[in-house]
């Protein structure tokens, strides 16, 4: 038998990125447990739109997230969802 590696974890950094970029020394964990549950909530409200991707900027105070989605548009009741502060 041959040894398994993970697809993801193979192409780190050579063809593929990491889907969270940001680095935090005190509140790694924190931050950690905050994007897993926006994922979650984001692909749980838009499961219809067909969301393939998920990336999340963070910068200080302000946090980016980028959705891939195989849909073209949202409807305005969910891109409220999402937009909202």
């Amino acid at each position: 038998m041959g040894q398994k590696t993970h697809p993801i974890g193979f192409r780190l950094g050579i063809i593929k990125t990491w889907s969270s970029r940001w680095y935090e020394d005190k509140n790694y964990a924190k931050w950690l447990h905050e994007d897993l549950k926006l994922k979650s909530f984001i692909k749980k409200k838009l499961n219809h739109a067909g969301v393939s991707f998920i990336e999340i900027e963070r910068a200080a105070s302000k946090a980016k997230i980028n959705i891939h989605t195989a849909a073209l548009a949202l409807s305005s009741a969910n891109a409220a969802l999402v937009s909202k502060p």
